[in-house]
């Protein structure tokens, strides 16, 4: 899918602090698509999959920033998701609310 590669690009290219290996581990992700609602998540990711649900828990995705219409921002769930990849916890969302790792959008 293109946008993981984006989505891939961008933490390759803004953080200068990402060891060879992590940029191999990302470098290497699959992403799938599955319904996630039983489990209440917009995404989840393992050591070096990626799953997101397949309509955004009933919200519908929205992708790209011209993007219309409403929907969950598919690629700030994907770079969540590579985020905690690379080793990155959820953050409290009442203290890190706009933070691209907050535990909640």
């Amino acid at each position: 899918m293109l946008f993981d590669l984006e989505a891939i690009g961008i933490w390759t290219a803004n953080d200068s602090d990402l060891t060879e290996a992590a940029r191999l581990r990302i470098a290497e992700v699959s992403v799938v698509i599955e319904d996630l609602d039983s489990v209440g998540a917009l995404g989840l990711a393992g050591s070096r999959h990626i799953v997101l649900d397949d309509n955004a828990l009933g919200q519908g995705w929205r992708v790209g920033e011209s993007g219309t219409g409403t929907g969950i921002d598919l690629g700030a769930v994907l770079l969540h998701e590579l985020g905690h990849i690379l080793g990155l916890p959820d953050l409290d969302p009442t203290l890190h609310a706009d933070e691209l790792m907050s535990g909640s959008l």
